[in-house]
């Protein structure tokens, strides 16, 4: 957990970033696997599951709820999600939205 505190303060000293509130409801699809943004997410309430297409199959690969971050790897490498993250109930984020 620190060591993405400590990339999360690193990032948003040397990004400009605004931050902002997303509300979803259960089957929304938060981030959609390879795409690409400059924004890290929290989950304020609620729960995600972590979905991966293999081999033209969707497999749920984990599930998060209050409190845990994802997409901080896209925003630090500037690459595509290497998941899809989907919304189980109804959630309330927040996001960190990088400007290059």
């Amino acid at each position: 957990m620190s060591l993405q505190l400590t990339w999360l303060f690193i990032m948003t000293t040397t990004t400009t970033t605004t931050d902002l509130r997303f509300k979803f409801q259960k089957g929304d699809v938060v981030v959609a696997q390879g795409q690409r943004f400059q924004r890290i997410f929290q989950i304020v309430t609620g729960e995600c599951r972590i979905e991966k297409e293999v081999d033209n199959q969707t497999v749920v690969v984990g599930r998060i709820g209050n409190g845990e971050i994802f997409g901080e790897m896209s925003f630090v490498l500037g690459s595509g999600a290497t998941a899809s993250v989907v919304a189980d109930s109804e959630v309330d984020l927040f996001v960190v939205e990088g400007h290059t």
